[in-house]
């Protein structure tokens, strides 16, 4: 039996994770997405025994700390690690993350899902 995919998914906006959830769900059942909306809980789950073939964030998940999405996600894609930003804001300055924005389209999000799973 193989082994689920699974996507570290974290995102603040209630609305916008339910979703992106629905979506998962109904487009793509193979993969096991673990859906958080903090800072705190997205380490927690991180740190799980099994690891992440994706760590899915966005880009200010703490309005208090913008950036905070930002700066993890370049930290473990400086680490190696399988990561990409999902924000409603443009790349800034300095960051080299992936990076889609909010408003994209069905079909160019999970194509690049469908790339950056096949890595």
């Amino acid at each position: 039996m193989m082994t689920k995919k699974r996507i570290l998914y974290a995102e603040d906006s209630r609305n916008y994770r339910r979703a992106m959830e629905a979506l998962f769900e109904l487009l793509l059942p193979e993969l096991e997405v673990v859906s958080v909306s903090s800072m705190e809980e997205a380490k927690d789950a991180y740190l799980s025994k099994r690891p992440f073939d994706l760590v899915l964030i966005d880009g200010t998940l703490d309005p208090d700390n913008r950036l905070d999405g930002w700066h993890w996600a370049q930290e473990l894609h400086d680490g190696g690690k399988n990561v990409a930003v999902l924000s409603a804001d443009p790349r800034p300055y300095g960051f080299t993350v992936f990076a889609m924005e909010k408003n994209i389209g069905t079909d160019d999000l999970l194509a690049n899902l469908g790339c950056l799973l096949s890595k």
